[in-house]
């Protein structure tokens, strides 16, 4: 499994501090937190053990086998994460050019596959649900660098996408998680 680590960098102080990965500061720990609780109330299963101690949770997310996404709750849903898988899955560059990008960017342009990708939107908006899995979603990778303006990248099919809000700890929605687990 890939694990997830956050962080937008800095530094840990002192003249031979290192920078932290961008994927591994606070902010995103507390991210990361976050999903961890809403996958375990929503979809009734813990998503990394129980007993991993947290300072061990952002890295685990990173480095863990599926793909994790995460967006924030605006109409838009810039992405807020992606883990290592995540960004080799979309062809993205590194983890703070998530930055730059929402998460229907990544939703293939066939009308079914967008329409798949609103429906789900609305079940994990949904009063009761708070969940949704795509049974086949395609996606398309980022082009890569220097492709003619216009240009696609390649399709990424996607099995079983699950899709579950990500809350607050006063319990208001901040975002929606992607989990895939099998593409191709």
């Amino acid at each position: 499994m890939n694990e997830i680590s956050a962080s937008r960098g800095g530094s840990k102080g002192g003249a031979e501090a290192e920078e932290e990965e961008p994927w591994a500061d606070e902010v995103t720990g507390v991210l990361l937190a976050l999903v961890l609780l809403s996958h375990k109330q929503y979809l009734q299963a813990p998503l990394l053990p129980e007993d991993m101690p947290e300072e061990a949770r952002t890295l685990e997310l990173w480095n863990a086998p599926f793909a994790l996404l995460v967006h924030d709750d605006s109409k838009a849903q810039a992405l807020e994460y992606a883990n290592k898988q995540a960004l080799a899955m979309l062809g993205i560059g590194g983890f703070e050019d998530i930055y730059n990008h929402a998460a229907p960017d990544f939703v293939d342009d066939d009308a079914a596959q967008q329409q798949e990708w609103l429906w789900a939107s609305a079940e994990v908006e949904d009063q009761y649900k708070h969940t949704a899995v795509i049974p086949q979603m395609r996606f398309r990778k980022q082009p890569p660098a220097g492709s003619p303006a216009g240009q696609k990248g390649a399709a990424v099919v996607a099995k079983n996408v699950q899709l579950f809000r990500v809350d607050s700890l006063e319990g208001d929605p901040i975002g929606t998680a992607m989990l895939i687990r099998e593409w191709r």
